[in-house]
């Protein structure tokens, strides 16, 4: 849930105004009793512009980046980076890829290294009050390929990753996450390609 963009409210306005419509429309007595052209003006104007309304909201949301900063950039596409763990003397690194899927009101994040997989439990993705700084919290699940799995540790494991979107560059993506196992660290990611869907 991305709770800064208000889905619920533009929903319950998006159905406040369909009602508005059709109240409007039967108050004028634009229903003719003939059902093909009442269904048609049902479809055009009670399902229509509201429908268009939020299409617009969307390819604004998606194509106009002063609305991107006035609300949540748009992440969804293909990242690559490198995961940094251990202790700092003994740092160890690997190379991760991060796919994001990003929806208006929802977001999931899938995450593949040589070793695992991770997938998301749960995403709430933020903007500070002054504008500056847009953050996402992801709650992932993480499973260890067959062929790197150790005796004595588990297979799966879950952890939660606090991840800030860069301020200046948003194809930044950086953070530490931290795991119920030994394996807590940075990730850091630039976006390689970015994905309309």
């Amino acid at each position: 849930m991305i709770s800064f963009l208000q889905t619920r409210h533009l929903f319950t306005i998006v159905a406040g105004l369909a009602i508005a419509i059709f109240a409007s429309l039967k108050f004028a007595d634009a229903f003719t009793g003939n059902a093909y052209e009442d269904v048609w003006k049902f479809a055009r104007y009670v399902l229509g512009i509201p429908a268009g309304l939020v299409a617009a909201l969307y390819v604004a949301w998606r194509t106009i980046p002063a609305f991107q900063r006035a609300t949540f950039p748009y992440l969804g596409g293909r990242w690559t980076g490198v995961l940094r763990y251990g202790p700092p003397d003994r740092q160890e690194l690997r190379d991760a890829v991060l796919t994001i899927r990003h929806r208006l009101s929802e977001m999931s994040l899938v995450l593949e290294t040589r070793e695992s997989t991770s997938t998301t439990l749960a995403v709430v993705a933020t903007r500070d009050p002054t504008g500056t700084q847009y953050h996402v919290y992801y709650v992932f699940e993480n499973r260890r390929k067959p062929e790197f799995t150790k005796p004595g540790y588990p297979t799966i494991y879950r952890g939660v990753a606090i991840i800030q979107v860069g301020r200046q560059d948003t194809k930044l993506l950086s953070g530490e996450y931290f795991t119920d196992q030994p394996t807590n660290g940075i990730a850091e990611f630039r976006l390689e390609r970015p994905a309309w869907f």
